[in-house]
C-alpha cells in the first residue's frame, strides 16, 4: 500500500492518499517527500498530521522544485 501512497502523493490525488492509509500504508515520510517535490501542499499537510517528520529533507526538495508553499507551510512546523 505504501507505494499507491507515495503514487497518490505525486500525482495529487489526496483520496486515494487517505484510502491507502485505511489500508495499512505507513510510510507518511516518502509520502511527503513525494508531495513536496511534485507541488502538492494538502498531500503535504495530510503527511504532516500523520506523523511524518522528515522536514530538512523536504525543505530542501521543495525549495530545489520552487514549490515555496510547501516550504513556507514547512517552515511553520519546525
Amino acid at each position: 500500500f505504501n507505494d499507491c501512497l507515495y503514487n497518490a502523493c505525486s500525482f495529487d490525488h489526496l483520496e486515494l492518499a487517505k484510502y491507502m492509509v485505511q489500508l495499512g500504508a505507513t510510510d507518511f515520510n516518502w509520502g511527503l517527500y513525494d508531495a513536496c517535490w511534485s507541488g502538492h501542499l494538502e498531500l503535504a499537510k495530510y503527511m504532516v498530521q500523520l506523523g511524518a517528520t522528515n522536514f530538512a529533507e523536504c525543505i530542501t526538495t521543495a525549495q530545489r522544485w520552487d514549490n515555496i508553499d510547501i516550504v513556507t507551510y514547512l517552515q511553520t512546523q519546525l
